[in-house]
């Protein structure tokens, strides 16, 4: 799920594309964490914890979804979770967990 269905690599192409990092959108053949470990190192060294951060978060929310459509029989558009994404990393840069230019570039 995290990296091999569509839906998983549109959420992860949107939110990518949002930092400039469309091109690090992993493809059906990677698995999670040699695509992660490959994928930081063509980060700047000074976005790479952002990079690190969005990782994890969109990881955790995938989790998160898989168990509401399992459990709960209730899902999200892709770009449903993205705009979930989003407010996750807005919260994680108004407590300072973030540094939102490097992220975004800004």
């Amino acid at each position: 799920l995290l990296l091999h269905c569509v839906y998983s690599r549109e959420v992860w192409f949107t939110f990518l594309r949002r930092s400039g990092w469309q091109r690090l959108t992993p493809s059906p053949p990677d698995n999670l964490s040699t695509w992660w470990l490959c994928s930081r190192k063509l980060v700047v060294k000074a976005r790479r914890k952002a990079f690190d951060s969005v990782c994890l978060l969109l990881t955790r929310l995938f989790w998160l979804e898989r168990n509401s459509r399992v459990f709960r029989n209730v899902s999200r558009l892709p770009g449903m979770l993205v705009n979930a994404v989003s407010e996750q990393v807005d919260l994680w840069v108004r407590v300072g967990f973030l540094v939102r230019s490097n992220l975004f570039g800004d």
